[in-house]
């Protein structure tokens, strides 16, 4: 199988300008402009129901599941089946109760700031969709909605915990993205907890203990979701070993100033640093799974 170098490339459902290659397949990681979201590749087909199901209610109803294509799924048909009314009064008084449930317990919606990039942590909406289906005068449906969204957010700055969810995030390459994470926001050096400066791939942990987050030229940071599948070639940034990037061990040639370092998470602090080092020529380091590995000026990383 050829490997080709993991980055960000023209996305070729079309649906966006740039989808994330791993360096073995397409990620769901998408970009448009300097915005990062994510996008599956390939969307479940939508369930058919049969012809048969606007009939007549005078004629057999039938009720028809599309046939999956994998030689373990389900194909089934119902006939001649009909629901005594009797049972269409229980239906409704169900439809009543589902409907009260989903009004109290549903949260609301957070409402945006003045800011339009930023959204609040987390959007929730309950959803449930019951459907009863029987001759089409007694047809009764109920939908409700259950989504839970971690939220992404672009340049400037937020406060942790309300602006911003503490996680993981993830953000395209942009040139010379500057992000810190502070423990105030008086704007002093001191309340500087970890800072970094990067025109690849930016990776960084947001604690619930951070007061704020800060960033400028950065493209929209994206809740991170791991991969499918870990590349063996990567290019300038920060990637996370055994998701994105296979552990072993990785060489570059023909550097000049070529920094790198061996992280435990992606905090951006000096006690998160396991190694690091600065190479001129050809480099070799070695990586395990669970670090951060980042580099910069340091051009493509293949494992030997």
């Amino acid at each position: 199988m050829t490997e080709s170098v993991a980055g960000w490339s023209p996305d070729p459902t079309g649906r966006h300008e740039l989808r994330f290659w791993t360096g073995v397949r397409w990620s769901d990681h998408v970009c448009d402009g300097q915005e990062t979201s994510i996008d599956p590749l390939v969307e479940a087909p939508p369930v058919a129901v049969s012809a048969a199901s606007t009939a007549s209610t005078d004629q057999p109803r039938t009720y028809a599941r599309a046939r999956p294509t994998d030689p373990g799924g389900l194909w089934w048909t119902t006939k001649h089946w009909r629901l005594p009314s009797w049972a269409w009064i229980v239906v409704g008084s169900l439809t009543v109760v589902m409907v009260g449930i989903s009004a109290a317990i549903g949260d609301k919606p957070v409402a945006a700031g003045t800011d339009t990039e930023r959204a609040g942590p987390t959007s929730t909406v309950l959803s449930t969709t019951i459907a009863w289906t029987g001759p089409a005068t007694n047809r009764a449906t109920t939908t409700a909605t259950r989504t839970t969204t971690l939220a992404g957010f672009g340049n400037g700055t937020g406060l942790v915990n309300k602006d911003i969810a503490p996680g993981r995030y993830i953000a395209a390459p942009s040139t010379n993205c500057y992000w810190a994470r502070l423990s105030g926001t008086g704007g002093t050096l001191g309340e500087i907890l970890a800072d970094g400066n990067s025109s690849g791939q930016v990776i960084v942990d947001i604690n619930a203990t951070d007061a704020a987050f800060q960033s400028s030229r950065c493209s929209r940071f994206a809740p991170y979701v791991p991969p499918p599948s870990a590349g063996f070639t990567i290019g300038e940034g920060a990637w996370v070993v055994g998701e994105q990037l296979q552990p072993g061990t990785y060489r570059t040639a023909n550097v000049a100033g070529c920094h790198w370092s061996r992280k435990r998470d992606a905090t951006g602090g000096l006690q998160s640093i396991i190694a690091d080092g600065i190479v001129d020529g050809d480099a070799i380091v070695t990586i395990r799974a669970g670090e951060v590995f980042e580099s910069v000026r340091c051009k493509t990383w293949y494992r030997t």
